[in-house]
């Protein structure tokens, strides 16, 4: 018998095929990221009219987010879906409840690593004053392993009992009703203690931050696996996700509790210098490797790579141990796997470039000049020193009430300029006067308030829209419910409730109200909702407010939320990320109910 003869392509035709395979990937993350930094860039220079500094390298880098998002992305469904979805269904029929239990603990810790949103945390650490919070500016800094490993080992907790919820029935409903009224309480307590409140915000943003494109996969793999094994089809894996972001805030705190106890001076030294500085080497740790002027040395090239392969590779080698000697198969598509390994490498790599010099750099610019709606604002980077200043210059006007104001007239190229005197700003030491610009208020209240409200509800709305791992639950609930639940209905239900989420987080940043009311009241009216919800709408409204905070809304909105609170001087800013993901919850529920009462009426 003859063979077919074997078809060969050239290499330019190889190329053009690589070329537009990944031009279809990419264009996919394109638009929304570059819709969301413009959006962005323009509110900053247009709306606000204040400078945005660092330009080049916010293009650049926000050119490698999107690269490396599509790369990162294609990587996990080459590379660890495959392999996370074989584990998924063949290992509980194939081992104990124990080792299944085991491997998911270890997978849920592991997996936290890999997020790209996990860097976020890390950057916020040099915001914090270590006078103000000691031991937030330790867990954020020296001792950044310990909030890591908390972190991932709240995930490897949640993803055991939400596994040992398919095994025994449990209704994610009543999980609920323990786990919240246990983590209100932790959160209360810590507010009384005067060193852990400061980590109450930073805590409930951890929450968000563990479910992004990596975990939420992986564990709704495992969770539909036994949940088809024990024959509870129906419950598809829902509430994986809703407990692998409630979990951490609790460890969080019970972290800060026993530091604080151990070492009540906070010393600025890392508890377990070995530790620390592995950790430090970590996804946690790859922004201040980076100095601001985006350097390309091949030492902070190969500190981010480093870190890249540090996130990946154990989780990547984890799936595939549990592959090889737990399940006993063979990799299918070895080739492909790997390749996705490879990529999702660099694409992790390309992706702390850009979260850094990107969204993190233009959201903490955005913040910190949001306060010019309704007050006066500093523009630091256009400050004037002037040398040798004279003060017989000094010159002074009086308005129609009587005050008196001193200014002087700075030369400048479109020729003299009124400047305001301000005694504070001269430094008698070498006659020099610093002049700081100023501007604002752009608008009286209340339309500051509402021009504030619609910018955060847009771009919580947009930057929801680009969640990736948003976009896969998406399409999984939509194939799991066989196309009861659509997808794009859902994404846009969901975007629509961040928005509301981070209004609200602005509110509470503005008027500072205290966030531990704030916060007991929102998830006090979901868990009332929940009570007269079905037990479906429950797992689903949880499980889509897991997902909304990802590589793309993490990096904003806490850069955001910072930004702010260094104009209102907040001690931290934290806190805005745990209401935008509360929101969802509330308007899933609510139409949920409205769904239900249609139903009834028309039988």
């Amino acid at each position: 018998m003859k063979l077919a003869a074997r078809n060969t392509i050239s290499f330019k035709e190889a190329l053009n095929l690589c070329f537009l395979y990944a031009s279809n990937r990419i264009s996919k993350q394109a638009p929304a990221v570059v819709a969301m930094i413009a959006y962005l860039m323009i509110f900053q220079t247009l709306v606000l009219g204040m400078p945005l500094s660092q330009n080049f390298s916010i293009v650049v880098s926000s050119l490698l987010l999107i690269l490396g998002l599509a790369f990162f992305l294609e990587g996990l469904n080459l590379g660890l879906m495959p392999l996370g979805e074989t584990i998924g269904l063949r290992l509980p029929r194939k081992r104990s409840l124990s080792t299944v239990l085991i491997l998911a603990l270890v997978i849920g810790i592991v997996a936290t690593f890999a997020e790209p949103s996990i860097a976020a945390l890390k950057l916020a650490g040099s915001t914090v004053a270590y006078e103000r919070a000691p031991l937030l500016y330790r867990l954020l800094n020296q001792d950044a392993w310990i909030l890591v490993f908390s972190i991932a080992l709240g995930v490897g907790a949640a993803v055991v009992v939400a596994l040992l919820r398919f095994y025994r029935s449990w209704k994610l409903r009543s999980i609920l009703y323990l786990v919240m009224p246990i983590l209100i309480s932790l959160t209360i307590a810590a507010k009384l203690h005067p060193q852990v409140q400061h980590l109450i915000g930073l805590a409930w943003d951890s929450g968000g931050v563990t479910t992004g494109p990596v975990t939420v996969p992986l564990v709704l793999a495992l969770g539909i696996g036994v949940s088809r094994m024990v024959g509870k089809e129906h419950n598809q894996g829902f509430g994986i996700v809703t407990l692998a972001s409630l979990f951490p805030i609790g460890f969080v705190l019970v972290a800060g509790f026993v530091l604080s106890s151990i070492d009540p001076g906070h010393s600025k030294l890392g508890l377990v210098p070995a530790l620390s500085e592995f950790f430090t080497t970590s996804s946690l740790e790859s922004a201040s490797r980076l100095s601001s002027d985006f350097g390309t040395t091949l030492e902070k090239t190969l500190s981010l790579l480093t870190t890249a392969i540090q996130a990946v590779l154990p989780l990547c080698l984890l799936l595939l141990f549990a592959l090889k000697f737990l399940i006993r198969e063979k990799i299918k598509r070895r080739d492909e796997v790997f390749f996705g390994i490879f990529i999702a490498i660099i694409g992790m790599f390309l992706l702390s470039i850009g979260i850094q010099f990107g969204l993190s750099s233009l959201g903490t610019q955005v913040g910190k000049s949001l306060p010019v709606t309704w007050q006066s604002v500093s523009i630091e980077e256009n400050s004037i020193e002037v040398k040798n200043f004279d003060h017989t210059i000094v010159q002074h006007s009086i308005d129609s009430k009587g005050t008196i104001k001193s200014f002087f007239l700075l030369e400048k190229d479109l020729g003299p300029q009124r400047i305001w005197f301000d005694p504070a700003s001269y430094n008698a030491s070498n006659k020099s006067y610093t002049y700081v610009p100023q501007i604002g208020p752009l608008l009286a209240q209340p339309w500051s308030g509402l021009a504030l409200a619609l910018f955060v509800f847009f771009l919580g709305y947009g930057a929801t829209r680009a969640e990736p791992a948003l976009i896969t639950m998406g399409k999984k609930i939509e194939d799991l419910t066989a196309g009861t639940l659509k997808s794009k209905l859902l994404e846009r239900n969901v975007a629509v409730g961040v928005g509301l989420g981070l209004v609200l987080g602005l509110l509470q940043n503005l008027y500072q109200f205290d966030f531990v009311v704030t916060i007991t009241l929102v998830y006090a009216g979901i868990m009332i909702l929940g009570a007269f919800s079905h037990n479906d709408f429950v797992d689903i409204a949880w499980d889509c407010a897991g997902v909304t905070t990802g590589p793309i809304t993490v990096p904003l909105v806490i850069a955001l939320g910072l930004g702010l609170g260094t104009q209102n001087d907040i001690v931290e800013g934290f806190g805005m990320l745990s209401l935008a993901s509360s929101m969802p919850i509330l308007l899933v529920l609510v139409q949920g109910l409205i769904a239900r009462s249609l139903v009834r009426n028309k039988l």
